[in-house]
């Protein structure tokens, strides 16, 4: 939640497989963010998993310093439905899979 007098910023997701989830505040700032934003956890035996440019994603302002949408660097803000840019100005983005 944001202090008193500052905007209500807000910023989503859009996975590769298409699924959609909300962006921590701390990110909102970063124009390139890796997903998930945490490393996963090292568990004995199994391979170690370092990032790779697949798991990075682009911001893309929606509405000046309000909201923002990060997708993967595959897709541009043109391949999402005009609907659905127009609903995420208004309020909470849906599901576009």
């Amino acid at each position: 939640m944001n202090p008193p007098g500052m905007v209500n910023r807000r910023g989503r997701i859009v996975l590769r497989d298409g699924t959609v989830e909300d962006v921590p505040d701390f990110l909102l700032d970063d124009e390139e963010i890796a997903w998930p934003p945490t490393l996963p956890e090292k568990r004995a035996g199994a391979p170690v998993r370092y990032l790779s440019a697949s798991d990075f994603y682009r911001r893309h302002e929606i509405i000046e310093g309000q909201a923002f949408l990060y997708l993967p660097p595959v897709r541009e803000l043109s391949d999402i439905d005009p609907e659905i840019i127009e609903r995420f100005r208004q309020g909470p983005l849906p599901d576009v899979s």
